[in-house]
């Protein structure tokens, strides 16, 4: 299931998305995941194939489920981007996890 429909509480806190989680019996529980891991910056974009998107962000954060990054392009300039995460990241049974 999306992450979002079934979190609360969801925020970032440097690359780490954060959020309370319900699980299938209806207990919420605290996750987070490192998204350095799977996303990446490929000139001023977010790339679900790469890693430590962070290291070239000057602001980043969240709006419901959408990630709002301002990235480093590679000639140098800044672009603000958004990706909704939940195609991306996905709640099993009150983990998150990457979908």
């Amino acid at each position: 299931m999306s992450f979002s429909q079934s979190s609360e509480d969801i925020r970032m806190e440097g690359p780490v998305l954060h959020a309370r989680c319900r699980d299938e019996e209806g207990n919420w529980h605290h996750s987070s995941l490192n998204l350095n891991d799977f996303l990446g910056n490929n000139d001023g974009r977010l790339d679900p194939e790469g890693s430590n998107f962070f290291e070239t962000c000057s602001g980043c954060g969240m709006n419901g489920s959408s990630i709002i990054a301002v990235l480093r392009q590679v000639d140098g300039s800044y672009d603000e981007v958004v990706m909704d995460l939940d195609q991306l990241i996905g709640n099993d049974n009150g983990r998150l996890v990457r979908a």
